[in-house]
């Protein structure tokens, strides 16, 4: 099933998903646009590595309800693992690798690359310090 390269949230926005990375430790992050403008960061940067097309989502910004939208669209699924930042607990979340390739661009495409990348049970961090050794 091809799903759209677009999230329609509960108060009817359709906005279009384009995920690239954080450059800090090369995780997976999602922005949003409507109508080719800026709309927000559906993900956060944490000092934590998650797993491929795993991403912490910006519930501060976006509403707790967003995950529950995301499930439902089919986006993915909430991973079980949260991750405490000041006040906020943010949960993780796991994308379907099919909806971001439908989704593709160069950002993504540089993201797929470093996690192939990545050997056994490593994360981001350990690979490039791996190669300053």
């Amino acid at each position: 099933m091809k799903m759209s390269r677009f999230l329609k949230l509960r108060t009817g926005k359709k906005l279009e998903v384009w995920p690239t990375y954080y450059a800090y430790n090369r995780t997976l992050a999602i922005s949003l646009f409507e109508e080719g403008e800026p709309y927000g960061n559906l993900t956060c940067c944490l000092d934590d590595a998650p797993g491929r097309n795993c991403a912490y989502i910006d519930v501060n910004n976006m509403g707790i309800d967003i995950v529950d939208v995301l499930e439902e669209e089919g986006v993915g699924k909430r991973t079980g693992k949260k991750r405490q930042s000041g006040y906020v607990v943010y949960p993780e979340f796991s994308f379907r690798e099919e909806v971001l390739r439908d989704c593709t661009n160069e950002n993504y495409e540089q993201y797929l690359t470093w996690q192939e990348a990545l050997g056994e049970d490593e994360e981001y961090l350990t690979v490039s310090c791996r190669s300053l050794l």
